[in-house]
């Protein structure tokens, strides 16, 4: 299983048949990477009679596969990130925030977490309201930042909230603002020595997948 992008460059290199490829085009793997629970992933890699799973960076990046991943799937950017502009002592500067929905993606838990489970740190709620650029077009203004200490404290604040667009939100795709479970019948069985940037530091091009069935 993998973006049907790569499918003629992982049968020449890796000697395995995919289950889709540039000529066959897309085949329904966007469910797979965009399904919100490893038990409707796993329906897909079962369909499929697929062993392992191939990604690399860029089906993670808004800048990357990850946008055609959730178009081809039936659902949209804004159910997974959003851009924004905060001020900033120098001015206004826009920022994007990953919602949880793009945390709950199988391609998110499966590259960027390696199926491990996550508990974040801290978790940031943000305001935001309408507003306009330089050139008149409409954006979303962070108005307001709250940081809790658990998730639990971030949801209870958004359920008692009655002001404000708060949501939460992520200014990290490699930092959660929720707990995740490990994935239970997927493990990671190779990642390669070449890294690329991804804009919040390096991340391994490449990673393999096993998915073992029950």
């Amino acid at each position: 299983m993998s973006w049907w992008d790569y499918g003629y460059m992982i049968t020449r290199m890796g000697r395995r048949i995919p289950e889709s490829n540039p000529g066959s085009g897309h085949r329904q793997e966007a469910l797979f990477f965009q399904a919100g629970s490893e038990g409707e992933a796993n329906a897909f890699t079962q369909k499929a009679g697929s062993k392992y799973v191939i990604m690399d960076a860029e089906m993670i990046s808004y800048r990357g596969k990850f946008y055609a991943m959730a178009e081809l799937s039936g659902h949209t950017r804004d159910e997974y990130y959003g851009f924004f502009l905060q001020k900033r002592e120098s001015g206004y500067m826009p920022v994007t925030l990953y919602y949880p929905g793009y945390f709950r993606t199988m391609a998110v838990r499966l590259f960027n977490f390696e199926c491990k489970a996550y508990k974040p740190p801290f978790v940031n709620v943000v305001a935001w309201t309408e507003g306009k650029d330089e050139s008149g077009k409409a954006v979303r203004v962070i108005i307001d930042v709250k940081k809790f200490n658990t998730y639990e404290e971030a949801t209870e604040f958004l359920v008692k909230s009655n002001q404000g667009n708060y949501i939460l939100v992520s200014s990290h795709p490699f930092r959660s603002p929720m707990p995740l479970d490990a994935l239970t019948q997927y493990r990671m069985i190779y990642k390669s020595s070449q890294s690329i940037e991804t804009g919040y530091g390096t991340a391994e091009k490449v990673k393999v997948f096993e998915y073992i069935p029950r």
